[in-house]
């Protein structure tokens, strides 16, 4: 792996991590807190559910039960219009919809 793929997952785990806070704070500060207490239990932070997005998955459907989905879909239009498409992008999102 080169030294600018390492960076540039490092930008996109990022730009990932912004993106699901912002989303999960529009959704209020519970949520958010929720998040931060199941991820922390992982030894994670927001930018590393790009890179353990099955994680991501989990606590989602943990905070929001069935309206995960939504929340999810959500996140993926918001890479998408960020990020543009890009199979690492689509992989991600693939995993954190699994039902």
């Amino acid at each position: 792996m080169t030294r600018d793929m390492v960076n540039s997952d490092r930008l996109i785990g990022d730009v990932v991590g912004v993106i699901i806070e912002k989303i999960l704070m529009e959704n209020g500060v519970i949520s958010h807190s929720k998040m931060v207490e199941i991820l922390g239990n992982y030894n994670m932070t927001f930018s590393d559910c790009y890179k353990k997005p099955n994680i991501l998955n989990y606590a989602l459907k943990n905070i929001f039960g069935n309206a995960y989905l939504s929340i999810a879909e959500k996140i993926r239009n918001e890479l998408i219009i960020g990020l543009g498409e890009d199979h690492r992008i689509n992989e991600f999102i693939e995993i954190i919809m699994e039902k």
